[in-house]
Formats: structure tokens, C-alpha cells, sequence
């Protein structure tokens, strides 16, 4: 499974991506985290146990498809992907993800945090 996070704001996104590369040696045991930030792009790789509360959190997540939601002008707008291969699903929100995808606020918190513990980033 692959997990994309885009985060913009004021005209700056910050793209987190999880995923096994498969140029790595090593790609069917490892994750690869890549974070990047006005076109600087930083590389980790990551042991899948260090992703097993996230991965669990998306495979439980029930999520209704569209929940209709205003959107703004400033602030911070998220785009939360998953899939693999093929197949991918992608939510978008604005500030706060509401009630009904308050699961999907959740997963972007936790890779976040997990970006942020090995950058040292702030991100947003």
C-alpha cells in the first residue's frame, strides 16, 4: 500500500509520500518515506513495523465518499491518497476534515508526526 499526503498552503505544498520503491534492493521489506518541500526532496527508509498503526488505521476507516464541505480561500487544504498500483483512492479537504472523515484527519496526523520525527520538519 502507498500513502500520498499533500498539504498546501499559502502557494507552498508539502507532499509526504510512503511507499516501496522499487529500485531499492531491499523493496519488499522496507518502506520508503519521501518528504518534500519546495522542491527539496528528502528520502528515509522506514521498517514496515514502524508503519503497522497507520496501516491499521487506514484498514479500518469507513468513509462515506462525499460529505459536501465549504471550502476557503486561506488556510491549509489536504489531499490524503491511498492505493496501489491501479487502484487509488484520493479525499480532499480544507482546514478540517469534519465528522465523517474525521478518520481520514487522524491518518494525516499520524504521517505527519511520522515525516516530521524523521525530518525534524514543522511541514505545515
Amino acid at each position: 500500500m502507498e500513502i500520498k499526503l499533500s498539504i498546501s498552503t499559502m502557494g507552498r505544498t508539502t507532499e509526504i509520500h510512503i511507499f516501496k520503491d522499487p529500485t531499492s534492493p531491499t523493496n519488499y521489506k522496507e518502506f520508503t518515506l519521501s518528504c518534500t518541500r519546495g522542491g527539496k526532496e528528502q528520502k528515509y527508509i522506514i521498517a514496515p513495523a514502524e508503519l503497522q498503526e497507520i496501516f491499521k488505521a487506514v484498514h479500518s476507516a469507513r468513509i462515506p465518499p462525499y460529505v459536501g464541505r465549504e471550502i476557503g480561500l486561506d488556510g491549509e487544504s489536504y489531499e490524503l491518497t491511498f492505493g496501489e498500483s491501479w487502484e487509488r483512492t484520493s479525499y480532499s479537504w480544507w482546514m478540517r476534515a469534519g465528522a465523517d472523515w474525521e478518520p481520514l484527519e487522524e491518518i494525516a496526523g499520524m504521517v505527519l508526526s511520522l515525516a516530521q520525527r524523521y525530518t525534524g520538519a514543522l511541514y505545515i
